[in-house]
């Protein structure tokens, strides 16, 4: 069985004026159809980076990712963001956030009627005609995943969706998401800093070194979902990934106050 995405020896380094700073180094990964993968990393490391490039909002210095075997050189429907921040429109209703990016697909009916469809897989189907203002963080980053979803994408690239929310509501829109990946079979791939939430999400997390970011391990997850975070299983495998992290973290302290 082939790879849905493929990355193959992704390279990156940013110009400043200090001169080049690796982002990534030689990064390959194959990605099957419908998997579930999450980036951990420290700070810095190139996760976002690597999700830039494979949306097509960045170019790598060298290397190429490869969607069912065509090079991604730009931006596609076939892959959709949602980033910490949810960008949506405050002018506009939750429906029309949601129906945006449709406007030039389907006329105006079908458009709301897709859209009340994602917005009932995300529980927000009341509050339809709400504006953003109304709405709390968690309702917010609903809307943005409902927004996601509605364009039917193959590749749904996820920046840190939760990162600004309380514990609560973190863990509560951790496992929707895990409800609506069980149900559309979307591939996604996911960078966070909580490692409980990989183990909760994942078939399979990527640890990255510090800067430029290297695959320092992967570890596949096989534990039947829906998972039970009291399941002994899952701690010692959280215990395994924050003491490989451990020594990337220490390197990235260090290297934040030039020791």
């Amino acid at each position: 069985m082939s790879a849905e995405l493929q990355i193959q020896n992704i390279t990156k380094t940013f110009i400043t004026r200090q001169g080049g700073v690796g982002a990534l180094d030689n990064i390959s990964l194959d990605v099957m159809e419908g998997e579930f993968i999450c980036l951990v990393g420290p700070s810095g490391c190139g996760k976002s980076t690597l999700l830039n490039i494979a949306a097509g909002l960045e170019s790598a210095n060298s290397g190429k990712i490869l969607l069912n075997g065509n090079p991604i050189d730009g931006p596609g429907p076939e892959r959709v963001v949602v980033f910490q921040e949810g960008g949506l429109f405050p002018w506009l209703t939750v429906t029309e956030n949601v129906e945006f990016g449709l406007r030039e697909r389907l006329p105006k009916k079908a458009r709301r009627e897709k859209s009340l469809e994602f917005l009932k897989l995300v529980h927000l189907d009341k509050f339809e005609d709400a504006y953003i203002h109304e709405l709390s963080g968690g309702m917010r980053q609903r809307v943005a995943i409902a927004r996601a979803l509605v364009l039917e994408p193959r590749i749904l690239l996820m920046d840190e969706p939760f990162a600004a929310l309380d514990t609560q509501t973190r863990d509560l829109l951790v496992e929707e998401l895990r409800g609506i990946h069980d149900k559309l079979k979307n591939t996604i791939l996911f960078v966070t800093h909580h490692v409980r939430e990989s183990v909760h999400l994942g078939d399979r997390v990527v640890l990255f070194t510090f800067r430029p970011g290297r695959i320092k391990q992967i570890f596949p997850v096989d534990i039947p979902k829906p998972r039970d975070p009291d399941d002994p299983r899952i701690g010692k495998l959280i215990r395994e990934i924050v003491d490989a992290l451990h020594g990337e973290v220490e390197k990235a302290l260090a290297e934040e106050l030039k020791i």
